[in-house]
């Protein structure tokens, strides 16, 4: 299978520094990647590697995208933040890294994205600002391309923000429910000492500012393939979506926007039997 040109171009000229580039990415080793990024490597071609079948033959192409790589590594070990992996990622800008260009890796979770789901689904500040910076477009939603086939149910036209509540829903990363359904302080001093008590509020208060931030940064309205809305998103991945729901409603989201398949929120609501969600929702038309 033919490879995309432009790296076809460059890994004739420097595979082996190419792949040990990314393998410095990966281990956040700062003075070895600005030692590779010094020989002028195009940091924005595709690392391309093989998947292989059941017998170890090569099969489908992918391609590792190296500043997705370096962002990643952010947050690596339970999205831990690796302040030394912002210098990676700052180090790839520099040397001209696109945060725009996706990854075509062979992986669901990662096929199609850009940097900016991942500072997104994190949570993180620092990430999202030096992308936001450097040109990261928040509204970038994710495609396949004909030379890397996407894997199995590969959401199409999934945005960072779509992305950011569907990996909340699923624990890895920003937690939005457990912030947006924080217990009373007075409740929580009766339990806790009364410095953890300040230390998750801030942090609740944080990760609702940040959401808030995501969604002014993005089109709230934005479709994936399956003309779902990333209000669809908090429905479909969580049975406590209540709060997500309702936070995204009061920011501006329509909970009478229909998928493709002609159904709202609601109906979603009701075919799953979400009690909590359906009188939430019916409480809004009175």
């Amino acid at each position: 299978m033919a490879l995309c040109a432009s790296f076809a171009a460059h890994s004739a000229k420097s595979p082996e520094k190419v792949i040990a580039l990314l393998e410095a990415v990966k281990r956040c080793n700062v003075p070895i990647v600005k030692a590779l990024l010094a020989e002028k490597l195009n940091v924005n071609a595709p690392v391309v590697q093989f998947d292989k079948d059941m017998f170890g033959r090569k099969s489908v192409p992918y391609g590792k995208n190296l500043l997705l790589q370096a962002a990643q590594e952010v947050r690596m070990g339970g999205w831990d933040r690796n302040p030394q992996c912002m210098e990676t990622v700052a180090q790839l800008l520099t040397a001209g890294a696109e945060p725009n260009v996706a990854a075509m890796d062979n992986d669901n979770w990662t096929y199609g994205l850009t940097p900016i789901f991942i500072a997104f689904a994190a949570g993180d500040e620092q990430l999202t600002d030096t992308l936001l910076k450097a040109g990261a477009d928040p509204r970038k939603a994710r495609t396949a391309v004909k030379q890397y086939p996407p894997p199995d149910n590969f959401a199409e036209n999934q945005t960072p923000l779509m992305y950011m509540v569907a990996k909340s829903m699923l624990g890895g990363g920003i937690s939005l429910h457990g912030a947006l359904t924080i217990e009373p302080k007075e409740e929580r001093l009766k339990k806790y000492h009364p410095k953890d008590v300040e230390a998750e509020t801030q942090r609740a208060a944080k990760t609702i500012q940040f959401f808030e931030r995501a969604v002014s940064l993005s089109n709230i309205e934005a479709r994936d393939k399956g003309g779902r809305t990333v209000l669809m998103y908090a429905r479909t991945f969580n049975g406590f979506s209540t709060p997500i729901v309702k936070k995204l409603i009061e920011l501006g989201a329509s909970p009478l926007v229909k998928d493709a398949e002609g159904r709202t929120i609601r109906d979603q609501a009701l075919l799953l039997n979400d009690a909590t969600l359906l009188a939430f929702l019916d409480g809004l038309k009175k």
